[in-house]
């Protein structure tokens, strides 16, 4: 929101504006009448903290205020052109012609065109369909298809189809109250297309060593209506999980870890062909030894040096049936070093 003029200095910080980095602050922006219009550059009404695409605006967000802009405009709004939720608004989605506002403690609804009439009002609809149940973060919520929405709450795992909201994790409710509530709004939800999976990066304060790493703990399986859900848990050092549709390798599902480096887990190249996934299955002759948690791989794969930190081994249990997963600490070229011991 400023245009820098640098004119002596030879690194820039962003902040207050200051004479010594030489920056000119543009004005805001009014009518004839000094009716404030917008702001396209300068201070903005409060600091937005997320801002969201529908019908071809922009939506922008702070405290409980949702501003829109009109249409094929976004840096243009008015200031009386806004709504207001009952609470601190957390996360936006478009979904068809309506918008699913999510604030600490409500799930709203939004419908308009956002269109002035003669009396240069526009006509907004707002109905709240719960006060018991929010969302912790901007990037908590995963759409499903057109219809279903998946969020994550500090209370468990809930779903909107329509104007229902359904909580859906009573099987795993005994996790949430490990959840880490100080890492609350770095929660992140993604949706898996080709696996018809929903990913939640999650930390767990008892299940996270280093709390500077958020740790990709569940992945829903959703069920068809009527049947029950399947859950995962791994442990995938992650601090988003996403899906991107890449023009030159078609869909691509992954996760960024806390170095901000882009994990490809599952691949559809644009011809039609599933590409090739991250994880790397090795059977029972693949593993020449287990000692403590060093596994030991043969022949040497030639693996690169740490290349797979971040990542996790599931071990399967051949008499029993359980699944294990454990995160790679480290790796050499034949060599993994998990966090934790496997059991006998």
């Amino acid at each position: 929101f400023l245009i820098a003029t640098i004119t002596s200095a030879t690194t820039y910080t962003d902040g207050p504006v200051s004479a010594t980095d030489g920056t000119v602050p543009i004005g805001r922006v009014l009518q004839s009448d000094d009716t404030l219009v917008g702001y396209f550059t300068g201070t903005a009404p409060q600091d937005f903290v997320g801002c969201a695409v529908h019908l071809n605006r922009m939506f922008y967000w702070y405290g409980n205020k949702l501003y829109w802009t009109p249409e094929n405009e976004p840096m243009r709004w008015f200031a009386s052109d806004f709504i207001t939720a009952e609470y601190p608004i957390t996360a936006v989605v478009s979904q068809a012609y309506r918008l699913i506002v999510f604030t600490t403690k409500t799930v709203e609804i939004i419908e308009s065109d956002f269109v002035r009439d003669g009396a240069g009002l526009a006509q907004v609809r707002r109905t709240v369909l719960t006060r018991n149940v929010g969302c912790p973060g901007p990037h908590a919520v995963a759409e499903v298809g057109e219809e279903d929405v998946y969020w994550l709450d500090r209370r468990g795992i809930y779903t909107l189809r329509g104007d229902r909201i359904q909580k859906i994790s009573r099987y795993i409710d005994n996790l949430f109250p490990y959840l880490n509530a100080g890492f609350a709004k770095y929660i992140s939800a993604g949706y898996n297309h080709l696996r018809n999976q929903v990913w939640f990066t999650c930390p767990f304060a008892s299940l996270q060593d280093d709390n500077t790493r958020k740790q990709t703990i569940i992945v829903l399986h959703p069920g068809d209506e009527g049947k029950p859900h399947r859950w995962s848990l791994y442990h995938i050092e992650a601090s988003f999980v996403a899906q991107f549709d890449d023009d030159l390798n078609g869909i691509r599902f992954g996760c960024i870890d806390h170095l901000g480096i882009f994990k490809e887990l599952e691949t559809y190249e644009g011809d039609g062909a599933e590409g090739n996934e991250s994880f790397t299955t090795e059977d029972a002759d693949g593993i020449s030894s287990i000692a403590g948690s060093v596994i030991t791989v043969s022949p040497s794969p030639g693996w690169t040096t740490n290349a797979l930190r971040g990542f996790s081994v599931i071990l399967r249990d051949v008499s029993l049936g359980a699944i294990y997963y454990y995160p790679i600490s480290s790796n050499t070229a034949s060599t993994i070093t998990i966090v934790g011991v496997p059991n006998s």
